[in-house]
């Protein structure tokens, strides 16, 4: 069983498409509902947040990786509280459970944690490194805490499972997305604008 936090938004639904192609057979999307009528038609289970503890805890047994894309990714978003509860501390439980029973975790990161850029791309597996890095927004910064706590984690015995993975996304663009309306890249609102003869 794979389990995809933020499964029915833009990369989970097309991660989800792609696991699916691959016969992958049992997969549990957990999210705020959009439309998710193509994996009800395919048979695929979802679980909201608010009850994503419980169902892993029933089945932790059956659980091969946890696949965390879920976050609130607004970046205009201020209210800290908000994305702290969703986007740290969430993660946090969620990187806990996995490391209690040695799930596979790889969670999503974002290229938000770079700030402005001037401290470089560099990724060396310095904590000194990553704590030079300012991002510019609160969503980037919850981001970057996260990133950070899994470091020093991992410089720690049993703190984290065998196998995770941490992934910085850059501007990732394509089907699926048409539900971030401001918040869809840039590339889909330039081509929604070249199809309707607007200006870009």
């Amino acid at each position: 069983m794979i389990i995809i936090t933020g499964g029915l938004g833009f990369i989970g639904t097309n991660l989800a498409h792609n696991l699916l192609k691959k016969n992958e057979k049992e997969l549990v999307l957990c999210d705020k509902v959009y439309n998710e009528s193509y994996f009800h038609k395919n048979k695929i289970k979802t679980v909201e947040p608010k009850n994503l503890f419980v169902f892993l805890g029933q089945n932790k047994n059956k659980i091969e990786a946890v696949i965390h894309l879920g976050a609130i990714s607004n970046t205009t978003e201020r209210n800290l509280d908000i994305i702290l509860e969703n986007n740290y501390y969430f993660s946090l439980d969620l990187l806990y459970f996995c490391a209690k029973y040695n799930i596979k975790f790889i969670y999503a990161s974002s290229a938000a944690t770079y700030g402005d850029g001037l401290n470089g791309f560099e990724d060396e597996l310095t904590l000194t490194q990553l704590c030079k890095l300012k991002p510019l927004n609160p969503y980037g910064w919850s981001k970057h805490l996260f990133d950070i706590k899994v470091f020093r984690s991992s410089l720690e015995n049993n703190s984290l499972p065998d196998c995770w993975a941490g992934l910085k996304f850059f501007n990732v663009y394509g089907p699926y997305e048409a539900h971030k309306s401001k918040q869809a890249s840039v590339a889909s609102q330039m081509i929604k604008q070249i199809n309707s003869n607007l200006k870009i």
